[in-house]
């Protein structure tokens, strides 16, 4: 692997909202501010059978996309407070440990067990 000048950064609150930015780059204070990671506690309907979502840092968005469920993560925009992207909590993604002893630490998910 070739040398580089670039430094990488990594910011990890309490909440989940990760971001990695080089510190070389002018937009690396500002880019943090354009999109939050959520992680999606709960999909549920309100009045008249409206969709909505709720998220670990409390926030509620209406419509959602159909196929988001509860432990995925989604992409916010900050500017118009909509989802951009999501990713499925599923088998064979890229994940990292959010609490426990072994936070902040990154792997592949194998299998999930449920019941417990």
């Amino acid at each position: 692997m070739p040398f580089s000048s670039l430094r990488f950064g990594y910011f990890c609150e309490f909440r989940p909202k990760t971001f990695f930015f080089t510190s070389g780059s002018k937009r690396a204070s500002l880019w943090h501010l354009l999109f939050k990671l959520c992680k999606v506690r709960s999909v549920q309907f309100g009045s008249k059978g409206i969709p909505y979502i709720n998220t670990y840092n409390g926030r509620s968005i209406r419509y959602p996309d159909p196929l988001i469920k509860a432990n995925d993560t989604i992409k916010l925009d900050l500017e118009s407070n909509k989802i951009v992207n999501f990713i499925k909590f599923d088998d064979g993604n890229v994940v990292m440990v959010t609490g426990g002893r072994n936070i902040g630490r990154v792997g592949i998910l194998k299998n999930r067990v449920k019941g417990y």
